[in-house]
């Protein structure tokens, strides 16, 4: 089932006088004075019009109250004043990758691509990223060279100090042994790119694969030039296959297996790039993550899953995220809130017979332990839908995922509650 359900509805002109109270909140941080809405939405209120001013297309969204408690969210096409982008406000640079359709034996997942699209709805329309600087790779362009090239192009040369740069990675991961044995089992964590093969005989031998290492992931954090840094990895290493609704994205047993040659090697070279020791190397990873925020969909020793929702797959843990920052509201401290959304999945996981507790590290600071997620301040109200187009009086919504899983075209929603409202209000 694709994740972007357009439900239609129908905008009636109503009159100036509709008692219902408009908020208008931006979901970008920088400065956003004044809006132009949609033609017939703008006919709702004079103070809106008023208000609504367009010229550079950006998204901006639009609150219905009603005696204080939210009723819907649409997301308008609107300007900015100005054609130049405010040079105080830091840039946000996402890359997300999501990887369905493992070859080579790897059992398929479901809910990878679905959490790119996810994270990316989220971040655009909750966290004011802009669709430009968002690089999305899914399936068959995620290999390993094109993932680290779209770190190294997109995130590390762009970014700059202040600036916010947010990792996510969804698909199946692994462990290879750790030529440091720098852990108690004397193993490294890695993410699993589309092209990733395992060796001739595997599991009952082992051998090199094209794994993404751990480590590889700890340089290209320390190479950024801002610590405003968040990497969701939602993905484990321990064992394999079902458990109930539930697909584990992992691909088994890593202790025979190795890096590869090419990844010990891009690690050397990262080493001369940022001027650092094997030594220096080892003692920066033993005091915790290079930047910023790790965020792990399950614990080390534990499995992280697909999961099903009323048909449609997501990254359990990725939907409980996404799904509690739509409603989350102000700045709450990113460990509290993925101690929130842990709890959540935990119990989704309960429920098919597993284990799933995400985790959270962080760099050692105070600023960083009391940073809002994605070192970016949430919009002040909740959030159910957003506008992705509007054509005539009929608008096309993304509905967050708060609204009870994801509906199908037709289907009526609380938007057409309050259509029915302002009907009646003429």
């Amino acid at each position: 089932m694709n994740l972007l359900h357009h439900v239609q509805t129908f905008h009636r002109n109503v009159s100036t006088t509709v008692a219902l109270t408009f908020i208008i909140m931006a979901t970008i941080s920088m400065p956003l004075n004044l809006f132009k809405a949609n033609k017939v939405l703008a006919q709702t209120s004079q103070q809106l019009q008023k208000n609504l001013i367009a010229q550079n297309p950006t998204e901006a969204a639009l609150v219905i109250s009603e005696r204080g408690r939210t009723r819907a969210l649409v997301d308008l096409l609107t300007k900015r004043l100005s054609t130049k982008d405010d040079l105080s406000v830091p840039c946000k640079l996402a890359l997300l990758v999501g990887i369905n359709e493992y070859p080579n034996g790897l059992p398929r997942l479901y809910g990878c691509v679905n959490d790119v699209r996810l994270q990316k709805e989220l971040l655009i329309h909750r966290f004011g990223f802009k669709d430009n600087d968002i690089l999305t790779l899914t399936d068959k362009q995620a290999t390993r060279k094109g993932i680290l090239t779209a770190f190294e192009d997109h995130l590390i040369k762009q970014a700059k100090p202040g600036d916010v740069v947010v990792f996510h990675f969804s698909g199946h991961g692994s462990q290879v042994v750790d030529p440091d044995r720098d852990s108690p089992d004397g193993l490294n964590s890695t993410f699993i790119p589309i092209d990733s093969e395992l060796p001739p005989g595997f599991p009952v031998t082992g051998g090199p694969v094209q794994d993404i290492m751990g480590h590889t992931l700890f340089l290209l954090m320390y190479a950024l030039k801002t610590d405003n840094v968040t990497v969701v990895l939602d993905s484990c290493h321990s064992g394999g296959g079902t458990r109930g609704n539930f697909r584990v994205r992992s691909r088994g047993d890593g202790s025979i297996l190795q890096p590869s040659n090419e990844e010990l090697e891009y690690q050397k070279q990262w080493l001369g790039r940022l001027g650092l020791s094997k030594e220096k190397f080892i003692e920066l990873r033993r005091k915790g993550v290079a930047k910023g925020v790790v965020i792990a969909a399950a614990k080390r020793e534990q499995l992280a899953s697909d999961a099903s929702f009323s048909n449609f797959y997501a990254g359990a843990f990725t939907y409980d995220l996404t799904q509690y920052l739509w409603q989350q509201t102000g700045d709450e401290p990113v460990t509290t809130a993925i101690a929130n959304v842990g709890r959540s999945t935990k119990e989704l996981a309960r429920q098919s017979g597993n284990t799933q507790e995400p985790e959270i590290e962080v760099r050692f600071s105070k600023q960083n332990y009391n940073a809002p997620i994605y070192f970016t301040r949430s919009p002040a109200l909740s959030a159910e839908a957003v506008v992705t187009q509007v054509t005539g009086i009929v608008s096309s919504l993304f509905l967050s995922p708060n609204m009870g899983g994801l509906l199908h075209e037709g289907d009526r929603t609380p938007l057409a509650g309050w259509e029915r409202s302002l009907s009646c209000m003429k």
